[in-house]
């Protein structure tokens, strides 16, 4: 579906007003998101799969606990930040009518931290490939 169709739907749905509130609120609650959890699914599945490619399964799930702390607390950081920010970001952005969506958004940035976190452990042990950024693929077996 064209970005365009997308758009035209959410202004016919909301109203001009309403489409101009969403998309303000999103570009933040998406800032943030990004900074909490894309990039770490990657990462641990990456030193996951080194770690259970040299038979080291206990320090893979070291790994991972690591990083499940790391997004907890980025998450509930980011969370927090958006959530109590809001007002702060009314003012930034000169949009007033932001701040209820960003509220209503900041707990999925915490639930988004540690779902992407564990599905970079998860996607080694279900038998899938993984794919790291640099485009070389491996498969790993069920050792857990």
């Amino acid at each position: 579906m064209p970005v365009t169709v997308k758009i035209l739907n959410k202004q016919r749905i909301y109203g001009l007003e309403g489409a101009g509130i969403y998309s303000k609120s999103f570009e933040i609650y998406n800032i943030m998101l990004i900074i909490s959890s894309y990039s770490l699914p990657i990462a641990v599945a990456r030193l996951v799969a080194i770690r259970t490619a040299k038979k080291e399964h206990r320090n893979a799930y070291r790994v991972f606990l690591i990083a499940m702390m790391c997004a907890v607390i980025v998450g509930f950081i980011a969370t927090l930040i958006v959530f109590f920010g809001a007002d702060l970001f009314t003012i930034l952005i000169k949009s007033p009518n932001i701040a209820l969506p960003l509220r209503v958004l900041s707990p999925t940035i915490f639930v988004f931290s540690i779902n992407n976190s564990n599905s970079g452990f998860t996607g080694i042990r279900a038998n899938r490939e993984c794919c790291s950024e640099c485009g070389s693929c491996l498969f790993f077996s069920k050792e857990f």
